[in-house]
């Protein structure tokens, strides 16, 4: 009823943002391939013509016209045959076919609307497209989401008679019944001839073969239910997919022949389709291509007799040609040099002839023009004439082959430039254009690469500016302006002194009394190593160490570190927890069991951290820390007025890999899981990075790969005074 108030009338029909339902472009488009040029089409101003129901089908038809465009020419197109189907209350498709010609290339489209939405009181309705196509030297195809507004709103059919429709004003939505907008479109057969509720069985085989939308599919549901509630619709859907496939082959095979040079090629089309899209063309190609065919051979005997006669002086040799083509076309010219040779031989002096002898067989284009000046008007004036311009076409190709032979290996476009400069028209000219784009190009990136080359390990923001104005769209252009900020933030912070930094570096594996690890003195290694030539730490590395020496290596740094100190400690072992105090221990290599003596409180650390005069100090265990950290993470923006705040203020952090001991991690890289996150967020950082964003990177890796939460918080009764740890990348 929507569609027959709009009939005759224009409506909008545009490219849709799929969540509002607001136009993009006032059309809709797709990518097409005509012939060696690509390109866009576009689809709007669709006009809906002779709306009408099919009774037998129960599918609304009618006519649409549009305007068409391809690369901003029109295209011209017939009345789309168009049927609006509906499966059911969620499937409703609109198909429309067009034949189209650009200039004098036929192509057919295709184009199916699945509607999704449809707002009877605007007269809106939306969802998606798909159109494919193609034709003589033309194929595309395209989707997207669309929306068309209707130009009449608010207006219904409320009584047909015969031919004539009067018009009431549309009942809003929201006061119609659910029984109104719940009910189905009907069919014939559920109108004579069913008795009751449809066969569940007959329904679900529908809904899948009708949402595939495959000839296959309707054959089998016709096989199956040839009587069936749904059998019309199966039988027109089937008519129209075997149509289209039936014009899609016949499109494939004129593609196909269309350019040969083979009559049976032609031929065999008229008899596969002889009532085709291209019969009357192909006809006549396939007649044109017999006659010349037998005409080619004739032509190509008389030229080449001609050839070797046309030259010459001896009227015996022309009259060979003569007797074997009397009515060739060289006829009237050969009777004429006959006539003229046979003159020539009583009046002509004997000093011309003489003269030609000496010249005919010349490769000197001075000799002829000698001969033309002499004898302008001679008996072989014409003959030199041609000589002298296909010498002059032999010297020009000798030249341009010259020529390209010395550029062809060339890598500078320039080079290619100057070829067509000369010879526009050229041999190698499409060869030469080619090259000289693929070259620009190849030095366009070369010459980025060696600009990136000169900046990227810059301090400099500056540098990385030069780069993103030269480059807005290069290449590296992400790296480009993460590194310009970091560079940035670097320069504003240059006047910030962060300090000294230590690394007291733990890895234990091979214990006395317990299981041995496999990952500790490995993520030991790699950690030292890291801090030292990365971020410029002055370390001290234990592997398999005692009570005594981690004892007496925190001593040291308690009473050597000053306030102008960093001190990061990294232990990564055994460990154990008593939940009920709330206190974790270290276990060192000479640790037992059931004796504590050589075990070191969590506690115990803290004491001496609280007594050290560095100001920040930062411990990382890949074991347990003072049992369960909690602290809320709070992330700020890094500035440098943030980071001087940070500095200058007492810190005692602790971060905790939320296990007791060293997870080995999966891949076989022979770390942790835990110190693999942590060496990789250290690596990847090129900047300043402070504890609390180490911690954020960390720990999401650290969950997914492990049965623990690492813990990030402050050292309870150890001096914290809301500072952080800052890593500072060298």
């Amino acid at each position: 009823m929507m569609l027959k108030a709009n009939e005759n009338s224009e409506a909008v029909l545009c490219s849709s943002d799929e969540n509002s339902r607001e136009c993009k472009a006032e059309m809709i488009e797709w990518f097409v391939q005509g012939g060696p040029i690509p390109g866009h089409a576009s689809f709007k101003k669709p006009y809906l013509l002779e709306v009408g129901l099919d009774k037998e089908t129960s599918q609304i038809k009618f006519k649409m016209d549009a305007t068409v465009r391809w690369i901003g020419t029109p295209v011209f197109c017939q009345d789309a045959y168009t049927e609006l189907t509906v499966t059911s209350t969620d499937q409703i498709v609109i198909e429309s076919n067009f034949a189209c010609t650009w200039t004098l290339f036929p192509h057919g489209w295709n184009f199916k609307f699945s509607v999704g939405f449809i707002d009877f009181d605007k007269s809106i309705i939306a969802g998606n497209f798909a159109v494919s196509g193609g034709g003589l030297l033309t194929v595309g195809a395209g989707s997207g989401t669309f929306m068309m507004r209707l130009a009449r709103k608010n207006t219904l059919l409320a009584q047909v008679t015969g031919d004539r429709a009067t018009e009431a004003v549309l009942i809003p939505v929201g006061q119609l019944s659910p029984q109104i907008l719940a009910a189905p479109v009907p069919l014939r057969e559920e109108v004579k001839e069913s008795k009751g509720e449809t066969d569940p069985a007959e329904r679900t085989l529908w809904e899948s073969v009708s949402k595939e939308n495959k000839a296959d599919g309707y054959r089998h549901y016709l096989s199956r239910y040839p009587e069936g509630r749904f059998a019309s619709t199966a039988k027109a859907n089937l008519q129209t997919i075997e149509q289209r496939e039936a014009q899609n082959r016949e499109l494939a095979l004129w593609s196909k022949i269309k350019d040969s040079a083979d009559p049976h090629d032609f031929e065999s089309y008229i008899a596969q389709y002889p009532k085709g899209l291209f019969v009357d063309l192909a006809s006549v190609r396939a007649q044109r291509l017999r006659a010349a065919a037998t005409e080619a051979a004739g032509i190509d005997a008389e030229m080449a007799l001609w050839d070797q006669v046309k030259g010459s002086t001896d009227v015996d040799e022309i009259q060979v040609y003569l007797k074997r083509y009397p009515s060739g076309q060289f006829a009237g010219t050969a009777r004429n040099r006959i006539n003229r040779l046979t003159a020539a031989s009583k009046e002509v002096h004997d000093l011309e002839m003489e003269m030609w002898n000496k010249v005919k067989d010349s490769r000197e284009i001075g000799d002829f023009q000698n001969f033309l000046q002499a004898f302008p008007n001679g008996i072989f004036s014409g003959i030199a004439k041609s000589r002298i311009e296909n010498l002059i076409r032999l010297e020009a190709q000798t030249e341009e082959m010259a020529f390209w032979n010395g550029i062809k290996d060339s890598s500078d476009p320039k080079d290619f430039d100057e070829y067509l400069r000369r010879y526009p028209a050229g041999q190698y000219a499409d060869h030469a254009r080619r090259l000289s784009r693929h070259l620009a190009s190849l030095k366009a990136e070369r010459e980025e690469l060696k600009l990136w080359e000169s900046v990227k390990d810059s301090k400099n923001p500056d540098d990385f500016d030069a780069y993103l104005a030269q480059y807005p769209e290069g290449r590296f252009t992400r790296v480009a302006r993460d590194r310009q900020k970091a560079a940035a933030l670097a320069k504003s912070m240059a006047d910030i002194d962060f300090g000294r930094y230590h690394a007291l570096v733990i890895g234990n594996s091979d214990y006395q009394y317990l299981r041995d690890l496999a990952t500790a003195i490995n993520d030991a290694k790699a950690v030292a190593s890291l801090l030292e030539q990365a971020y410029g730490f002055e370390v001290t590395c234990l592997t398999n160490a005692s009570r005594k020496q981690i004892i007496d290596a925190l001593s040291r740094c308690r009473h050597t570190l000053t306030q102008r100190d960093n001190l990061l400690i990294y232990f990564a072992g055994h460990g154990w927890l008593d939940k009920a105090a709330g206190r974790g221990y270290w276990l060192p290599v000479d640790s037992e069991r059931d004796s504590p003596a050589n075990w070191i409180s969590t506690g115990d650390i803290s004491d001496i951290l609280k007594a050290m005069a560095a100001k920040h100090v930062m411990v990382v265990a890949d074991s347990c820390y003072s049992g369960t950290l909690t602290r809320s993470i709070k992330l700020s923006i890094a500035t440098s007025g943030y980071f001087s705040r940070m500095a200058n203020k007492r810190t005692r952090v602790a971060l905790s890999s939320g296990g007791l001991e060293p997870v080995l991690g999966d891949g076989g890289c022979g770390h942790s899981v835990f110190a693999k996150a942590f060496l990789e967020v250290l690596e990847k950082n090129t900047g300043i990075l402070e504890g609390t964003r180490l911690f954020n990177e960390v720990r999401r890796p650290v969950i997914l790969n492990a049965p623990q939460t690492p813990e990030y918080a402050d050292i309870l009764y150890a001096g914290h005074e809301g500072g952080d740890f800052i890593f500072v990348h060298k």
